[in-house]
């Protein structure tokens, strides 16, 4: 104590305009922020993500209609230490890449969860590690290796959080580490692709096709609010699609370039749009005939994602790839 209710507490440590070290409790050399002043694992927590079909993410059409989610449903004690349960309340084989439900808690920078089959806890992100730092996850079947590439930041909540750039790795029956996969880890809310990627081998289990391939719509925080990714769709969003009989609606590109789609519009008429993977239209027309033909020979090759909506309620949407 020095004074009146004041309370002095060393944070960094510093030449030179050059931080040389710093207090693991705070997120850097500059402010009194700590890693825990907010819980970012809360109860109620929800993360959404975009869902895939499970047969391989550009092989068959995504289904961005619905959606897969983690919650956070509760607190419990685990070797002495308070955990979140994270539980999968919503998703199917498509992007559960590891347990239903998982014991976590965060202990300034890190990250831990508990290991189902070793009952051990095990890190699974370290927020504070910068370029050329990395740290080894634990999961039932393997081991992944996970180092910074490079760092950036983004906005939510009115602050900036700290956004890695990481390349994923799996060890393999040599113990040497393999397969490496790209991905990006925002402080605080977790890997884009999936809070446990444990699948990383056979590449990343979650799609939202809007940006690059990542899986995260939402991040809904009781206290924080919602960090929504620009670009995807709403968080929770299912198309009743079944009211419109629409199911039906069938759409093939042919060897010419030609876009065929087929279906029963009735008296309505919906857009069709094609978009490019940057998420950019790229043509908007409308369809309201059993058949309707659309010239994409003058485009280049490549993968495109075509949507079809009605009043502004999405129908469909596909990836497509033009010879």
């Amino acid at each position: 104590m020095c004074g009146d209710s004041y309370y002095w507490e060393f944070i960094s440590y510093g030449q030179n305009d050059q931080c040389l070290y710093k207090n693991p409790a705070y997120v850097d050399c500059n402010s009194t922020d700590k890693w825990n002043d907010k819980d970012y694992l809360k109860t109620d927590t929800q993360w959404f993500y975009g869902e895939i079909d499970g047969n391989g993410i550009l092989a068959n059409p995504i289904r961005i209609n619905n959606y897969n989610s983690i919650k956070s449903t509760g607190d419990t004690i685990i070797n002495g230490i308070k955990c979140h349960t994270l539980t999968q309340i919503k998703g199917n084989a498509g992007c559960v890449s590891y347990d239903n439900i998982v014991y976590v808690y965060q202990s300034n920078d890190t990250v831990y969860f508990l290991n189902n089959n070793s009952k051990k806890f095990s890190q699974l992100y370290v927020y504070g590690a910068n370029k050329g730092d990395s740290w080894t996850v634990a999961y039932n079947s393997q081991n992944d290796k996970v180092t910074v590439d490079s760092t950036s930041s983004i906005p939510a909540f009115g602050i900036s959080l700290k956004v890695q750039y990481v390349t994923y790795f799996t060890e393999t029956s040599d113990n040497s580490y393999r397969y490496g996969q790209k991905s990006t880890i925002i402080e605080n809310i977790g890997d884009p692709n999936y809070f446990f990627n444990s699948n990383i081998r056979n590449n990343f289990i979650c799609d939202e096709f809007f940006v690059n391939r990542t899986g995260l719509r939402c991040y809904v925080h009781p206290d924080l609010g919602t960090y929504h990714v620009p670009g995807t769709l709403d968080c929770s969003y299912v198309t009743e699609v079944s009211k419109h009989n629409y199911n039906a609606l069938k759409v093939s590109l042919n060897s010419l370039g030609i876009l065929i789609v087929e279906g029963d519009f009735g008296v309505e008429s919906s857009t069709l749009e094609i978009l490019d993977l940057k998420g950019s239209i790229i043509l908007k027309t409308s369809v309201n005939v059993s058949e309707n033909t659309i010239n994409l020979s003058h485009y280049n090759k490549g993968l495109y994602i075509y949507r079809i909506s009605t009043n502004g309620t999405l129908l469909k949407a596909v990836k497509i790839v033009k010879q």
